[in-house]
């Protein structure tokens, strides 16, 4: 059995916000670490079948894990809800992996760690890593905006007319 970290370093113990840092079905941010075990069910496939079939069980766990987190709210992930969000990673991932046939075979996947990020996180992820995004009434005021820009527009535009 082989595994790997997503979230941390596993030398160093060390968090790697990149694969940690998520946010929640609340739209509050978490610091979530899993660990990966897979085993190599056909050497043959495992080999050739693609050219780094653990590179790609990487890239699909840390997909299916945002898109889990993304679904629940923080209390939830971490608290109550890690053994759920577990299995619903869990069996997502073994779908996708006989999917793609690779030779590899899902053991487990596990929450190491979760908590709430530290003011450092937060401030470094909304100002660097994430994009606006404009809430209900600013995208009004926009629209508002550019109708009375428009109006205003066709107003002095039928008044230079009728100076004219």
């Amino acid at each position: 059995i082989n595994g790997f970290p997503i979230g941390y370093d596993a030398n160093t113990d060390m968090s790697i916000e990149s694969e940690s840092l998520m946010i929640t079905s609340d739209y509050n941010f978490v610091n979530v670490d899993f660990f990966v075990e897979y085993q190599v069910s056909d050497p043959v496939k495992f080999l050739y079948a693609s050219e780094d079939p653990v590179a790609i069980l990487k890239t699909l766990a840390q997909s299916y894990i945002r898109d889990t987190i993304g679904l629940y709210p923080v209390d939830s992930v971490i608290t109550t809800g890690k053994n759920e969000i577990q299995a619903e990673i869990k069996e997502k991932l073994v779908t996708r992996l006989e999917q793609e046939d690779l030779g590899i075979h899902l053991v487990n996947i596990t929450i190491q760690d979760a908590e709430p990020p530290t003011a450092e996180d937060t401030s470094t992820a909304t100002s660097d890593d994430m994009v606006m995004i404009p809430s209900v009434p600013m995208l009004m005021a926009f629209a508002f905006n550019a109708i009375a820009q428009a109006s205003a527009a066709r107003r002095i535009g039928a008044a230079d007319m009728i100076i004219m």
